[in-house]
């Protein structure tokens, strides 16, 4: 929307007493008058339609509100004219565009209109706004294929569940595939837990559609929905069985001796294609039963999944495994393509069977490095750890002599590459994972590991390597990230390689989710179950980033920062750090995010965490990317714990110039602080707040009138 518009609107809106009181309404008209002029026709009929419906309009009398109708039914009157001509030119894109311009009360006229494509495109702009009982009706009577698909798409998500009966009835009488499909997605997606029912009693390509809709949730299955996927799995349709190996997600683990039926050798190639695909996303929770599948596969030289088979082999092979499973696995393996790095992961998981997580290191190297830990910084117990390597041959105390002298490293890793990396170099690009290494002494700090930018195996792997190798062996710092693997992004494998591990002891930061802004959307990217890391007690910053996650019972006392980086932050994550035993936190940064990709969280339950009464230590508090950043203003400036805090960081929000009133009249309240971040909000750029430590940086424009976080999607 225009810039302008909210300060016209906020001129109507101060004008109204006025004119309820009966004095002259030039000044007004004037203003509207300036609306048309200075606006497109369509934000001009937003602005208007929004004053007509709204609770002000008894208040502005019968000398304005006829006016104002006037005005609007004249712009409505040549939108619609607008429409039908596009609709003639069945030019679709654009009336769209032009239709998603309007208000809701013209747009729900529009759906009885007489043209077809008109009615259309009005129901797909109704789509979230709160229009159920338009929908409900204009399904009720709707014949047209595309206008019954576009209202069925539409209720879905404007969460009729009023639209449910009449959903069900027009399955009875709607034959258009398309139509029926739409239909039958938005029955999925409003009463998901019915889909048992819907799918026994649909015809087949009925079911893909209901299957492609299970395929898009989030949320684990349901029992009912569970006993439905079996029998889409034993279904006679190739079609339906090939679509519920897509939706298959990552909780329906009782389902894996179905997926074994559907790679038989007799079975068709694309379903059989499918369920290797399934498997490979159910197999992360149970790695040993998926390998004997995957191993069969693999070592059949004609099998058309050979290649794909061998990848998962790789990776499956990093997973962790307890002593009785690695047994089964190695006991009468079937050999594999010699060569392949899926035979050199099965030889990994034969050794392991002898050895430890982390290979053999020096003898006597322990009390070397616990003199180390007791005083990391200081550089002389480095000097004689690094003398006592060198009197053994091996080239990590070159690494520390070179690295102390002031002199480049990298040369001396490159050239004992294998003594210091071990096998690393095998699952990632050596030279693209040093770049992203921190270093001390010459030894690696900090390492990330990015599945989408190596490009290399598994994660699990990569990690286990990396925490073989001698280089790593003071590592303190350590980010993971499954790449852009969507939903079924989990990082339990990862940390029980690393809680495995004995130097990962000295582990004291750990971020999980550091993947691209440009190669993965925010909602695209879980975190999954992370509760094991609480068994990590040395650590002491923890960094989580993504869609969605559990967090478990919070147990980590010597935590003293903790960010959780969302775009939709659940009730059940926000009260698992509100009732955590975390009473070393010095930071905390919660991103609350967008109530449609998920947020659940509003200004009543900050409250608790304001009261003063948690997390002693607490010095930085993050507020960030909330929809609801003006109304924590005044309960801020009241609370108990404002007056501890030294940062406050209300980024990302959606403050604006009313959340800007409050702060300055409570500016006294905020003037102890030595930040308060306002980056990436809503404000005007004239804003002044009298002194106050304030980094407005960069704001955002509201879209179309709307306030929207900076980060949902």
């Amino acid at each position: 929307m225009h810039p302008d518009v909210r300060r016209h609107v906020d001129f109507l809106r101060q004008n109204v007493e006025r004119a309820a009181q009966g004095e002259p309404p030039a000044q007004l008209m004037q203003t509207l008058d300036r609306l048309v002029l200075r606006l497109e026709g369509r934000s001009t009929a937003m602005v208007f339609g929004m004053v007509v419906n709204d609770a002000l309009a008894p208040a502005i009398g019968e000398v304005l509100l006829p006016e104002l109708r006037k005005r609007l039914a004249a712009l409505s009157s040549g939108f619609v004219q607008d429409l039908e001509r596009l609709a003639a030119e069945r030019n679709v894109p654009e009336g769209s565009r032009l239709a998603r311009t309007l208000p809701d009360g013209l747009l729900t006229s529009l759906l009885a209109h007489r043209t077809p494509l008109v009615r259309q495109v009005a129901a797909e702009a109704l789509s979230g706004r709160d229009a159920a009982r338009s929908l409900v009706e204009c399904l009720r009577r709707e014949q047209d294929p595309g206008v019954i698909g576009a209202v069925a798409t539409s209720l879905a998500a404007s969460a009729g569940m009023e639209g449910v009966p009449v959903l069900e009835a027009r399955l009875l009488d709607v034959t258009h595939g398309d139509a029926r499909a739409a239909v039958v997605r938005a029955l999925a997606r409003l009463q998901p837990l019915r889909a048992t029912e819907w799918l026994r009693s649909l015809q087949p390509r009925d079911v893909v559609a209901v299957l492609d809709t299970m395929s898009e949730r989030i949320n684990p299955f349901s029992p009912d929905e569970l006993a439905a996927m079996r029998a889409c799995l034993d279904h006679l349709s190739l079609e339906v069985r090939v679509a519920a190996c897509n939706a298959l997600r990552a909780d329906a683990t009782a389902l894996l001796p179905q997926l074994r039926v559907q790679l038989n050798e007799n079975v068709p190639l694309v379903l059989r294609s499918s369920a290797l695909e399934a498997l490979a996303r159910l197999g992360r929770r149970q790695p040993s039963q998926a390998l004997r599948t995957l191993l069969a596969l693999a070592a059949q030289p004609a099998e058309p999944l050979q290649a794909r088979a061998l990848e998962l082999v790789e990776a499956f092979a990093g997973l962790s495994l307890d002593d009785a499973e690695v047994k089964l696995l190695v006991d009468g393996l079937p050999a594999l393509p010699e060569g392949s790095r899926a035979a050199a992961a099965v030889d990994g998981l034969r050794a392991r069977r002898v050895a430890p997580v982390v290979g053999p290191w020096l003898e006597g190297a322990e009390a070397f490095e616990a003199v180390i830990d007791a005083a990391p910084e200081d550089p002389k117990p480095w000097l004689v750890y690094a003398d006592w390597l060198q009197t053994r041959g091996h080239p990590l105390g070159e690494v520390i002599a070179v690295a102390h002298a002031g002199s480049p490293v990298l040369p001396v890793v490159k050239e004992h590459a294998s003594a210091l990396l071990g096998e690393l170099p095998s699952v990632v690009p050596l030279e693209q994972f040093l770049e992203g290494c921190e270093w001390f002494m010459g030894l690696l700090r900090h390492a990330r590991l990015d599945v989408a930018e190596l490009h290399g195996a598994a994660l699990e792997v990569m990690l286990g390597h990396l925490l073989r190798a001698p280089l790593a062996r003071f590592l303190r710092s350590l980010s993971l990230s499954q790449g852009t693997v969507a939903y079924d992004n989990d990082y339990q494998a990862a940390l029980d390689v690393l809680r495995r591990a004995p130097t990962a002891a000295r582990l004291r930061a750990l971020k999980l989710g550091d993947f691209d802004e440009d190669a993965a959307m925010m909602s695209d990217a879980s975190w999954g179950d992370v509760s094991k890391v609480w068994t990590f007690t040395g650590l002491e910053r923890l960094h989580l980033r993504g869609a969605r996650g559990e967090l478990g019972e919070v147990t980590a006392p010597g935590l003293r920062e903790l960010i959780i980086e969302t775009g939709g932050l659940s009730q059940a994550t926000f009260d698992a750090v509100l009732d955590g035993e975390l009473g070393g936190l010095e930071k905390l940064e919660l991103w609350f995010g967008d109530a449609n990709y998920g947020a659940e969280c509003g200004p009543a339950d900050v409250e608790p965490l304001l009261d003063g009464s948690r997390f002693p230590r607490l010095t930085a508090l993050g507020l960030c990317n909330a929809e609801f950043t003006d109304e924590l203003i005044e309960p801020l400036a009241k609370s108990k714990l404002l007056p501890r805090l030294k940062r406050l960081d209300l980024s990302r929000g959606t403050l604006t110039s009313r959340g800007a009133a409050e702060l300055r009249r409570r500016a006294r309240a905020f003037a102890h602080l030595e930040q308060l971040d306002l980056r990436q909000n809503l404000l005007e750029e004239d804003e002044d707040f009298e002194g106050l430590p304030v980094d407005a940086g960069d704001q955002r424009e509201a879209y179309d009138g709307d306030r929207y976080v900076a980060v949902g999607e």
